[in-house]
């Protein structure tokens, strides 16, 4: 198998391995909880801890992300340079669909957090917005030969847009420490110069971009992950990206992934888990997850028709349907942005995490059947 069709394959692979190490946290974490958390949550160092990375379950999501989303960065950067977005017509499609996503599902939380009088859902708006890049495009990936290039495209665009969406949202619902302002300052000149030197053709320099990026975000109170998807979209695509974007793909599918997906997914089935608040979440997370997205990414495509938005001929009906029921599927954004405001192993986090493995299910489900339907019609037209 020749190197670029292993790259092609590389969300199938992270998808295994998500679900994977999915399988694995929910097997230990229901069989023995203590020890899962004394694991995944025992301190390394106290000098780790104060960078965010003091325990396995800060590690993954605080570093190791970083990387994926550094990949994430970089195959925009490639989409651009290759020009598939060179004019507005084709970006506005999975642009207004990523944003339709976004905003219904962000308001229907917000709203039903208002009425139930529950703060999680009111703070935590952002929770249902994003897609895992990885699980939606590797459950694309089981259609075969049937899935074109375009919808594939159309996806993980999509997907990427509204993660990057999502992270810069939980940027901006924390309150920024400037008590380190200092430090900030000088770690984003050095970034500034090096991502400069960066697109000159100095291949260290992005390297050293990145860990300035880091260190800012990280002293700022940012999600510290959120440099990579930056410093990587900012990047030139030259062959030197091409070849590093690949390399990041089998990091991401055998260790960083796997390894999120390990941490952050352990459940506690404690009897404060069915009280009526963190009832109300799980089941507000499921609704709003799957019928949000599948409403809102429709209503998104539909809107950018209006404005001069060029889809694929296939992109309609059933198969536009099961796009926005099939982006409901995720949860590794989703519960960084959770755990920013509830601790985690809480009852209330629990409750976060079945509802979004619940949503991630049903709307996998319900969108591969649509899907299914619609690209065996598409394909029987006389005219396709």
């Amino acid at each position: 198998m020749s190197q670029r069709q292993q790259f092609h394959l590389s969300p199938y692979r992270q998808g295994l391995t998500m679900v994977a190490g999915l399988a694995v946290a929910l097997s230990w974490s229901l069989a023995d909880t203590p020890s899962y958390r004394h694991f995944t949550q025992g301190v390394f160092t106290p000098a780790l801890r104060d960078w965010g990375m003091g325990s396995l379950h800060r590690l993954a999501p605080n570093f190791l992300l970083t990387f994926f989303f550094l990949s994430i960065g970089l195959e925009l950067a490639r989409e651009f340079a290759a020009g598939r977005f060179a004019s507005w017509p084709l970006i506005a499609p999975p642009l207004f669909a990523a944003f339709g996503g976004m905003i219904i599902t962000a308001v229907s939380l917000f709203t039903i957090g208002s009425i139930t009088h529950t703060p999680l859902l009111i703070h935590g708006w952002g929770i249902p917005m994003a897609t895992d890049i990885a699980l939606a495009l590797g459950s694309l990936s089981l259609l075969g030969s049937r899935v074109t290039p375009s919808l594939r495209l159309f996806v993980l665009t999509l997907a990427v847009l509204d993660d990057l969406g999502s992270v810069i949202a939980l940027a901006f619902t924390h309150h920024l420490q400037l008590h380190h302002w200092l430090a900030v300052l000088c770690a984003l000149i050095v970034g500034g110069a090096a991502l400069w030197l960066a697109r000159r053709g100095r291949s260290w320099a992005m390297w050293v971009a990145l860990a300035a990026t880091w260190v800012s975000f990280q002293r700022l109170g940012i999600e510290p992950a959120l440099a990579g998807a930056i410093v990587g979209a900012a990047s030139l695509s030259g062959h030197r990206e091409v070849r590093l974007e690949m390399n990041l793909t089998h990091v991401n599918a055998y260790l960083v992934l796997p390894l999120f997906s390990f941490v952050a997914t352990g459940i506690a089935l404690h009897s404060s888990l069915f009280h009526s608040q963190s009832g109300k979440v799980m089941l507000s997370l499921l609704l709003v997850r799957v019928l949000g997205k599948a409403l809102g990414i429709s209503l998104g495509v539909r809107l950018s028709e209006l404005v001069g938005g060029i889809h694929a001929t296939e992109l309609h009906g059933a198969v536009l349907i099961g796009v926005g029921f099939l982006c409901a599927i995720g949860f590794t954004v989703p519960l960084v942005f959770t755990a920013a405001f509830v601790p985690v192993g809480s009852a209330l986090y629990n409750s976060v995490t079945i509802g979004l493995l619940l949503a991630s299910l049903l709307g996998g489900v319900i969108g591969l059947t649509f899907l299914a339907t619609g690209l065996r019609r598409h394909q029987v037209r006389p005219d396709s």
